[in-house]
């Protein structure tokens, strides 16, 4: 899987957009992690996935700082 980018969408919040075998695959922070943890759980590879869920921690912790 390779992470493509982030979406801000209205009422939804992030989402992270994947490419996996041709799909496009997106996911919110909460079904992110969950991902991230099944994929450990079966010892594969969750790099791309850990990519993308920092990119997301990074911007979210950055809108809070411009909100306060």
């Amino acid at each position: 899987m390779k992470f493509l980018e982030l979406y801000s969408i209205p009422g939804e919040g992030l989402i992270a957009a994947f490419e996996e075998m041709g799909d496009t695959l997106l996911f919110d922070k909460q079904g992110l992690q969950s991902r991230i943890i099944s994929l450990k759980h079966q010892g594969k590879d969750s790099s791309q996935e850990e990519l993308g869920l920092s990119r997301m921690s990074s911007i979210s912790h950055h809108q809070h700082e411009t909100i306060f």
